[in-house]
Formats: C-alpha cells, sequence, structure tokens
C-alpha cells in the first residue's frame, strides 16, 4: 500500500481515512448508502471559515515540513490488545441506534466503528485499556461526523 507519504512493506490492517469534496460526496450518496458503503465507515466532513483559511496560509508559508516529508511508521510486531469496558461500550448502544436510525439501519456496524475508533484513540495514548477521556475525545470528533461540512 502507498500514499505520497507512506509506505507499508507488510500487510496492515487499517481502516481507511480519506477526503471528498461536498460535491463528489452529494453526488454518490445515493448509490452509496444503498450498496451499505457509508454504514461502513464514519463520515467527517467540515468546512472552513475564512478565517482559519488565512491562519492555514500563514502556518504553510512559514513552516515547510508537511511538504515531502516521510513519516516512519512504528507498527507493532503482532496485534495488540485493547480492552473496552462494558460500561463505556453501553454508552455507546443509544449513540449507535441513533446513526443507525438516521441511515434507515439498526447501528450495528456504527457500533463496531466506534469501538475500533474508541481503541485507536487509547492506542495512540500508549494505553491498553479505553477510558472515558477517549469516548470524550470522541464525542467531541462526533460532531464533524456528518455530510453537514459544519465550520472548524
Amino acid at each position: 500500500m502507498t500514499t505520497y507519504a507512506n509506505i507499508w512493506e507488510r500487510e496492515v490492517k487499517c481502516g481507511l481515512v480519506t477526503a471528498i469534496t461536498d460535491e463528489a460526496l452529494k453526488d454518490g450518496r445515493h448509490d452509496w448508502a444503498k450498496m451499505g458503503f457509508l454504514s461502513r465507515m464514519f463520515l467527517f466532513s467540515y468546512s472552513y471559515r475564512i478565517s482559519v483559511v488565512y491562519r492555514i496560509f500563514e502556518s504553510l508559508m512559514g513552516d515547510k515540513s508537511a511538504i515531502g516529508g516521510h513519516v516512519k511508521l512504528k507498527l507493532p510486531s503482532r496485534p495488540k490488545e485493547v480492552t473496552l469496558s462494558r460500561n463505556i461500550a453501553e454508552e455507546l448502544v443509544p449513540i449507535s441506534m441513533k446513526v443507525g436510525e438516521s441511515m434507515q439501519i439498526y447501528g450495528f456496524r456504527f457500533f463496531l466503528n466506534t469501538k475500533t475508533m474508541l481503541k485507536s484513540l487509547a492506542l495512540m495514548h500508549g494505553r491498553s485499556t479505553v477510558t472515558k477521556a477517549d469516548l470524550k475525545t470522541f464525542l467531541e470528533l462526533s460532531t464533524f461526523l456528518n455530510a453537514d461540512f459544519n465550520p472548524i
């Protein structure tokens, strides 16, 4: 697997994070929903206020580290086990059901994807157990789990 920034030389089990324009998303949504594609991912959308656009350009003018750089990933030699307590999992059920209802499905995939996201957040912080802080971070990110392109 290769991207402009990373090359994986061995098999990696991972999710897909990508970007799409609002026009392309809206053009493909009906067909994507029919085949179940949208329920297999988190749909993050956002837009920038003009003040944020200027701040981004200001940052890009002064920092060249993101251009042409390579990132060396330190992948574990074997899968890491991360636990998620039943208490935290129970908090995901009503959220998952609500998201599922909006897509006219049950929300099982959203629940599974959310568990994976929470475990990823724990790993990112060097922990093998999901905490309430991970759930809080996810809930803050969930502001952008929509197709309304909320401003950042």
